[in-house]
């Protein structure tokens, strides 16, 4: 006999995907007029969601910036580990972030061995240091992008000229 607790989540699952199928059945549709309030909706909902989290952060960063100054660089190093998860990684790629008495230190290590390092002096203040690691994540995927992509590179090096 199966657990009902085992049956509930396969049932809460079930309940889940068929909510996403409806979704997507809704939002692939030929008609913008049918397809439009729900893609309102849920649009709405993942705003919803990122607003929340980014007031969370926002929280949580307040409430470091007021303690010690290490426990703040330490708290920026995690977060900006965190943003590059999001980041896309080519195999054989890897990248280290360590806090320092002054700031974040990002290095990236490509598969031929080069080192590419970058680092940033926090400011205390969460917009500020959010948006640098924001940067920064933005900075590791523009990075790969040149070195793995040779025309990627070569339209950057005619834009330096």
């Amino acid at each position: 006999m199966v657990p009902t607790t085992r049956l509930r989540k396969e049932e809460a699952k079930k309940k889940k995907l068929n909510e996403e199928k409806y979704v997507l059945d809704q939002l692939g549709q030929e008609s913008d007029k049918k397809a439009n309030p729900l893609v309102k909706e849920v649009m709405g909902e993942k705003e919803k969601q990122e607003k929340e989290r980014n007031d969370r952060v926002m929280e949580l960063m307040m409430g470091a910036s007021r303690g010690k100054k290490g426990a703040y660089i330490a708290f920026l190093a995690e977060l900006l580990t965190r943003r590059l998860v999001e980041v896309e990684w080519p195999f054989g790629w890897r990248y280290e972030v360590f806090p320092t008495e002054i700031g974040v230190v990002l290095e990236i290590v490509s598969v031929g061995g080069r080192i590419f390092r970058a680092a940033f002096k926090p400011t205390g203040e969460a917009i500020y240091d959010l948006n640098a690691i924001d940067l920064y994540g933005n900075r590791a995927q523009h990075t790969i992008d040149t070195v793995t992509n040779p025309i990627t590179k070569s339209l950057a090096h005619r834009h330096l000229k």
